[in-house]
């Protein structure tokens, strides 16, 4: 049977609210019987139901992450800028992480009607607009990073220009076939904000230059893993496309499956097919060749993101509502 508030009460020899009072930290009670409780508290092994202080103090001590999974490069290094943050603050909330599978609106419902945060952070994914009006009568902070929502604070990165500086560099860079890789634009689901900017960027590189990109040369994915990556390289050897260049605007961890099944198939990257991912991910300069990519701030979104999540909870003055990070050029050896 779990240990209660009133086990600890009894063995302390003091009332349940004592016991409360001492782990609340309140600045009435003495030392003597604050070192009394914290031993019994010891003693006993006995954890607070913080789902039972939640009600009764109506709010949970904890921000929740939202995202559809946490297996890329891409969500860990926001994490870490969450968690980095976290360590620098002395709130003390608790983090939870909510993997969505594609359902986010169903999780943040749970959420919100099940009172399991404070706030929420969610990634690269827009909820609807009955969430959104649902979020903000409850007052329950909804910050979205790498999305965008007027009524919602968001902070992301200029993928627009991140797309238009890889383009730019390839046909300055004298190629001619240049290819994309995107997230699936004309399926079922519909891509992130990130992608559709990443594509309209490299679209606008084009125009710049009187061009237009090669409907032939779009490649769509499904999924940001190597293995997807692999897989438009077997598309382009199997089907003999010509192609001299590819900018992966779906990221590193794509660019780098891409690049290994060329490698496999003695085709030379980047003499024979330039490649330039996005992210600049930890291992983009240590594979070989390394990768040239769109570097963005993504510890930087993490951190971005939790302050602003902070802020709102405790209606803190907010000067910026919707926040955009630079994206640079990372010059290396894949183009």
């Amino acid at each position: 049977m779990a240990v209660t508030i009133n086990d600890v009460a009894k063995k302390a020899g003091v009332s349940h609210t004592t016991v409360s009072w001492v782990i609340h930290n309140d600045p009435r009670i003495t030392k003597k019987t604050k070192d009394k409780v914290n031993k019994a508290i010891e003693e006993l092994n006995y954890h607070p139901n913080y789902n039972a202080r939640s009600l009764v103090k109506g709010k949970t001590d904890a921000i929740a992450v939202v995202s559809s999974f946490f297996s890329t490069n891409f969500e860990l290094n926001i994490l870490r800028g969450i968690e980095d943050a976290m360590g620098q603050d002395s709130k003390g909330f608790n983090l939870n992480l909510y993997s969505s599978a594609n359902k986010s609106n169903e999780v943040l419902n749970e959420i919100l009607f099940g009172k399991r945060a404070d706030a929420v952070i969610l990634l690269c994914d827009t909820p609807s607009q009955k969430v959104i009006n649902a979020y903000n009568k409850h007052n329950i902070p909804l910050v979205l990073v790498e999305n965008y929502h007027d009524e919602l604070i968001s902070v992301k990165s200029d993928s627009i220009s991140g797309g238009e500086a890889a383009g730019e560099y390839l046909i300055n860079s004298g190629r001619k076939n240049i290819g994309i890789v995107v997230e699936e634009l004309n399926g079922d689901d519909i891509p992130g904000l990130s992608q559709v900017e990443r594509m309209i960027g490299f679209e606008k590189s084009f125009e710049k230059h009187g061009l237009t990109v090669n409907k032939d040369l779009i490649f769509e994915i499904n999924s940001f893993r190597m293995e997807a990556g692999r897989e438009i390289a077997q598309n382009i050897i199997n089907n003999n496309i010509i192609i001299d260049s590819i900018f992966c605007a779906a990221g590193d961890k794509v660019a780098l499956g891409i690049i290994d099944e060329l490698k496999h198939n003695n085709i030379r990257v980047p003499d024979d097919i330039s490649i330039i991912g996005f992210d600049d991910i930890d291992v983009a300069d240590l594979v070989s060749p390394s990768l040239s990519t769109i570097r963005q701030d993504l510890h930087g979104l993490g951190s971005t993101a939790y302050d602003l999540a902070i802020k709102s909870i405790e209606k803190q003055a907010i000067d910026e509502k919707h926040i955009q990070y630079e994206t640079f050029f990372i010059k290396r050896g894949s183009a």
